[in-house]
């Protein structure tokens, strides 16, 4: 998994931190995660890469305490961003 180009499928790095406050990226060898300061339903997206499409668990994280929020799974890299908006109601483009 390359995570740049993760990055570049939700908009990109500048996108991400204007729209959102994005912010705490870690990368794995199949997986990006980062947090983001805008409220909603989760404030952090774990993305693994398997074989050819992402799962992505959306987290609440408070303190030290983790909650799920959502997982989606089997998703192709032409839909990352809108099930990104759909399940934390953040926009990532005007």
């Amino acid at each position: 998994m390359n995570p740049i180009t993760t990055i570049q499928q939700l908009g990109g790095m500048g996108r991400l931190s204007a729209m959102i406050g994005a912010h705490s990226f870690v990368t794995g060898p199949d997986s990006l995660t980062f947090k983001w300061k805008v409220q909603s339903r989760a404030n952090c997206v774990r993305i693994i890469l398997d074989r050819d499409l992402y799962n992505l668990s959306f987290l609440k994280i408070r303190g030290t305490t983790v909650r799920e929020v959502s997982t989606v799974e089997m998703v192709d890299s032409i839909a990352l961003k809108s099930v990104f908006e759909r399940e934390t109601g953040l926009f990532l483009s005007l």
